[in-house]
């Protein structure tokens, strides 16, 4: 399996394309941008972009999808509980006092009983609300794409509209206490880490 990080927008979200060597079918998780850099990608490595699975639905991780064609719009999938997010995003925009924008047309909406594939690999979707009420992580052999649930010793922020800090403490313990230690964070912002530093972090912090 072949990964590869793109960091793109003025937030630097990282944006990864995900593909098997066997089947040649690719995904992008997230999109922000860069979108040229990405699909010149994509057709280097002659792989087919399968999905486009958003972590959740703040602008920054979905407004690549502006950039695409229809065709690739298809392809795109957020959490059901984060439809809103899209219906209102200028609510979020004037929040965060950013300038309007028009929120991409997605049409397929997800949730963990979702059957999604990689070549032969399953896509294991992880409910992990707290930053938003939608927020996912994908679990692709042990790669784990945490969107911003899971930092490098860290978390998304609470502090936003229908954000719970509660939800967010959960969703961390449901990923340290049930994935494997090996298994790498692939983090929407920053550096990525592991189950297993991860563990570590959040024990000395508890000390």
């Amino acid at each position: 399996m072949i990964v590869k990080k793109f960091v793109t927008s003025s937030l630097s979200n990282n944006n990864y394309i995900v593909i098997d060597e066997d089947s040649r079918e690719a995904i992008l998780i997230d999109c922000s941008g860069e979108i040229d850099d990405i699909l010149a990608y994509i057709e280097q490595q002659g792989a087919n972009l399968k999905y486009i699975l958003l972590t959740h639905g703040h602008f920054d991780h979905i407004l690549g999808l502006n950039q695409l064609s229809n065709a690739l719009v298809q392809k795109a999938y957020v959490h059901k509980d984060d439809k809103f997010l899209l219906d209102n995003i200028n609510d979020f925009m004037d929040f965060i006092h950013f300038h309007h924008v028009v929120a991409p047309k997605i049409n397929h909406f997800l949730d963990e009983n979702t059957d999604l594939s990689l070549g032969k690999d399953p896509i294991q979707i992880i409910s992990t609300p707290g930053h938003t009420p939608g927020c996912v992580c994908f679990l692709i052999q042990n790669y784990l794409f945490s969107g911003d649930t899971m930092f490098y010793q860290n978390h998304g922020r609470t502090d936003l509209p229908q954000s719970d800090e509660k939800k967010m403490q959960d969703s961390l313990q449901k990923l340290l206490i049930n994935l494997p230690e090996d298994t790498n964070v692939l983090p929407g912002h920053g550096p990525q880490t592991t189950i297993r530093d991860e563990r570590i972090f959040y024990r000395t912090i508890k000390k």
